[in-house]
């Protein structure tokens, strides 16, 4: 026998499953990661590496914020630099950060998501693509004018 369920009641199990969920409370990389397998904390990645690539260099100042800006949601920090050693890149894009090589546990803290705590190995941080709202721009089409959207990437925008 098929049970009907109404769109009201999907939305509301849907609701009711995504309040359940603790995204503040510390998530665990797992030391089973194979490299390349990617952690999310909010609007950074955790990429796990297998070796730091021979284009990035030995960052002249080795600070322990991983994301640039000031404002709250920018805050994911390590919680120490003991046994860490942080590298950049040359010329990077927007969304490149840091690869940080962790010779002991390390936990990146943020104030809104969860803390991540990980384990010893070469992780690259990259951040969340941000877009601008859609730029509507009027072109002709077979002598008719038509309004399109597109959505124009920038840098990464603080919080």
């Amino acid at each position: 026998m098929a049970t009907a369920i109404t769109s009201i009641e999907s939305l509301n199990r849907v609701r009711t499953a995504a309040e359940s969920i603790k995204s503040d409370l510390p998530q665990r990389f797992p030391e089973a990661a194979s490299i390349g397998d990617t952690f999310r904390q909010g609007d950074i990645y955790i990429q796990l590496l297998q070796r730091v690539p021979a284009s990035w260099r030995k960052a002249s100042i080795q600070n322990p914020q991983l994301a640039p800006g000031t404002s709250k949601g920018s805050r994911h920090i390590l919680d120490s630099l003991r046994d860490v050693t942080i590298y950049e890149k040359t010329n990077a894009n927007a969304i490149t950060g840091p690869i940080i090589h962790i010779f002991c546990q390390r936990t990146i803290t943020h104030p809104e998501h969860g803390d991540v705590i990980l384990p010893p190995g070469i992780y690259k941080i990259t951040y969340q693509r941000a877009f601008v709202p859609p730029v509507k721009r009027s072109v002709l089409t077979q002598g008719k004018k038509v309004t399109k959207q597109r959505f124009v990437p920038q840098k990464r925008v603080e919080d």
